[in-house]
């Protein structure tokens, strides 16, 4: 198997352009290259294919247009200019609904006396890009602590949310049942989510809201005491209309992207609908620790991973960026968090255990959106 000290190197062209496309912050060497594979024969279809697949578009808009009108002009196809800066425009357009619905609901949280945290989404937009427009995300995920529910409930449902579905045609919210609304929590992290409707919106009409209520993903076990302990340490940031968001403060956020990024990565019903291995969960943590902004202490991360129990799921993730972007991951802080066995890296896994080990490399599976074909004779 490949290590992953090699795996870039031996990159198409299409997936270095658009691993380089899909960057935050390019050093002047990363531009450099940029700009002269941009100019290269190249197999479009591809780059485009990984850049919406792996939602990159927005930032692939913002490296290509800081490279000056020269650069691209010179770029063949043309066409793929305007293609990224709609999308990104409609990206920034996005943002400024979805985060002025949450500031919204976080005033009426903060009334109410109920402690939230935003977790991923336009909380780390603002953490770690230079523009928060270029970070897509699709629904709001807000942090409770689980003796708060019933009245985050009673808030949403009095601001007109239901526990539903969008429907983008009708453009109306199709109620859950209650045998769905009762399931969803008690096999999960979370409650069945919490839709509204935007009035007269930029862009898009709904804006939902996943309830959290524990750290530990896709599963029901407890973690009550860290849910408070987290919700005492958030932090405000400014979100992409302007309005101030309760989130989970920076070190706290990169570790629970982590743990997303990890807990997603491995999970069976994850990888049979290939949401395991998406580009832009390992550029959120990229952009958290080396942005010109960035404020995690890696050492404080590695304390707390170690109070919750989860520097398994750190290091998983650490290691992953480190295969996409190497060096970029300090390697002092991946050994301080490295475990005796490095298998699980490899595995699938069950809610009982591991079902599958991956016979192609890191690298190789991140790209190839057929991978789940490997558990069809599992």
């Amino acid at each position: 198997m490949q290590t992953h000290a090699t795996a870039r190197d031996t990159a198409s062209p299409e997936i270095e352009l658009a691993l380089l496309l899909s960057t935050p912050e390019l050093t002047p060497d990363e531009r450099s290259a940029l700009r002269e594979r941009i100019t290269g024969v190249l197999d479009w279809n591809q780059v485009l294919g990984i850049l919406f697949a792996h939602r990159t578009v927005g930032t692939a808009w913002l490296n290509l247009s800081g490279l000056g009108v020269d650069a691209l002009e010179a770029l063949r196809p043309y066409y793929v200019v305007p293609s990224l800066q709609i999308n990104y425009e409609a990206q920034r357009m996005y943002g400024i609904d979805q985060t002025r619905g949450t500031a919204r609901l976080m005033r009426a949280f903060d009334e109410a006396g109920i402690r939230c945290a935003m977790m991923k989404g336009a909380a780390v937009a603002a953490m770690a890009y230079p523009d928060p427009a270029v970070r897509l995300y699709v629904d709001n995920d807000l942090l409770f602590h689980r003796e708060d529910l019933r009245a985050v409930g009673e808030v949403l449902r009095d601001l007109g949310y239901l526990q539903g579905v969008w429907d983008p045609v009708e453009r109306v919210v199709q109620p859950a049942s209650r045998s769905e609304i009762l399931l969803h929590a008690v096999h999960s992290h979370e409650t069945f989510p919490y839709v509204g409707v935007i009035g007269e919106p930029l862009i898009h009409g709904a804006h939902e809201v996943d309830v959290h209520f524990s750290i530990d993903l896709l599963t029901s076990n407890n973690s009550d005491d860290a849910v408070a302990e987290l919700l005492s340490r958030r932090i405000q940031v400014e979100g992409a209309s302007g309005d101030p968001l309760w989130t989970l403060d920076h070190d706290d956020m990169f570790l629970f992207v982590c743990v997303h990024f990890q807990r997603e990565a491995v999970h069976l019903s994850e990888v049979e609908t290939t949401k395991d291995l998406v580009l832009y969960k390992a550029i959120d943590l990229l952009g958290m620790i080396s942005g010109a902004g960035s404020r995690v202490d890696l050492a404080t991360v590695v304390k707390r991973a170690r109070a919750l129990g989860l520097t398994r799921e750190v290091y998983f993730s650490a290691h992953y960026v480190d295969v996409l972007f190497p060096n970029r991951v300090p390697a002092a802080f991946l050994e301080e968090l490295r475990p005796d066995s490095v298998e699980y890296l490899h595995e699938v896994w069950d809610n009982d255990g591991p079902v599958h080990r991956w016979r192609q490399g890191m690298f190789e599976r991140f790209f190839d959106m057929r991978r789940f074909s490997e558990l069809e004779d599992r």
